[in-house]
């Protein structure tokens, strides 16, 4: 029972994910068909920008874009950093670390390949950091679980 949840939720979230990165066409996550490929390969350079704009900027709009990109980045892929610990077990951080830059950079890859997004470098940052929080803290919840039950025997 345990295994066809986590497949469910591993397709819920890929079909969300999906959706999210490359489909979606409405909001702050508009994608335009056919617009010029871009790259911004300086790290945090998105980032200071949305950081910049919010600090000299008046209006909370500002402020909510940069949450927006930088927590969105992370939010999005913490429940993979779940996924993979629970397919794939057991393994250090670095691996977790490794198996997110990848993960990111396809997608990062895949948007700019499609014009679907732009390929950020700051992107791939904040997308390895929610995929190692993810690792992280399912792996401390699990070990807090498990010590608490342990204790109770």
């Amino acid at each position: 029972m345990r295994k066809i949840l986590l497949i469910i939720f591993t397709l819920t979230y890929l079909s969300l994910a999906a959706w999210l990165l490359f489909f979606t066409s409405a909001g702050p996550l508009h994608r335009q068909d056919g617009r010029e490929k871009e790259m911004i390969l300086s790290p945090f350079k998105t980032t200071s920008h949305f950081l910049m704009n919010a600090l000299e900027s008046e209006r909370d709009r500002e402020a909510k874009i940069l949450l927006f990109n930088v927590g969105g980045n992370i939010l999005l892929f913490i429940p993979m950093g779940i996924i993979l610990y629970e397919f794939l077990g057991k393994r250090n951080t670095f691996f977790y670390l490794i198996s997110g830059f990848m993960l990111s950079l396809t997608v990062e890859t895949l948007q700019f390949i499609t014009r679907r997004g732009t390929f950020d470098i700051d992107d791939l940052i904040w997308n390895t950091t929610g995929m190692v929080l993810g690792f992280w803290i399912w792996k401390k919840t699990r070990e807090m679980v498990c010590a608490k039950q342990q204790a109770s025997l």
